[in-house]
């Protein structure tokens, strides 16, 4: 069972430990990606926006995991695994566009202390709607290097906002050994233990 950490899941307040990004910048997306990368020697994830862009290059790369990348020169590289961080935001079944509307506040902290990932964002996404308010935390863990964890919430107004129809499962016998999730339509924590 996943549990709650009471403070876990803020910023340590100590802004010398912190790195900050506030706003999204296409231009800028892919550096602002590998800063905000964690990792903890075995596995990293890139510090991807959670639902995406054309600009974006999320990946997970287990160390050790090398292949063909299908370019012309054959060359052997690090091959990334599943996309762990990739939400998929709808309301009443209608999926929301986040390259529409209004940002009214967006913001990446990579807190250096504990090597946690954590992302607030609220955004106008239709004009006659509430603000979308989403948070996430993501981190990969030091104790277990084979466990990687993210948590993530969001809401418009007083309504839930489902982040994913269902997390995928790997096949049998491959990489990733266990996933568990909890939580309810609004609130997703998920803990994806390697082999």
């Amino acid at each position: 069972m996943i549990q709650e950490v009471p403070g876990l899941l803020q910023p340590v307040a100590d802004p010398a430990w912190c790195i900050e990004v506030e706003g999204f910048d296409p231009s800028r997306e892919g550096d602002v990606e590998s800063w905000f990368t964690v990792g903890n020697g075995r596995v990293g994830l890139r510090g991807s926006l959670e639902e995406g862009t054309p600009e974006s290059s999320p990946a997970l790369f287990v160390a050790g995991i090398f292949g063909r990348t299908g370019k012309e020169i054959w060359t052997l590289e690090p091959l990334p695994g599943p996309e762990l961080t990739r939400l998929v935001f709808s309301i009443d079944g209608e999926t929301l566009d986040l390259a529409q509307g209004e940002i009214v506040e967006g913001r990446r902290i990579l807190d250096m202390r504990r090597g946690i990932l954590f992302r607030t964002w609220r955004q106008r996404v239709r004009p006659d709607d509430e603000e979308l308010t989403f948070s996430s935390a993501r981190f990969a863990s030091l104790a277990d290097r084979a466990l990687v964890v993210m948590r993530a919430d969001a809401r418009i107004g007083d309504r839930p906002v489902t982040l994913a129809e269902a997390i995928p499962v790997p096949p049998p016998g491959g990489p990733v050994e266990t996933i568990e999730t909890s939580g309810d339509a609004d609130r997703a924590t998920g803990v994806i233990r390697g082999r």
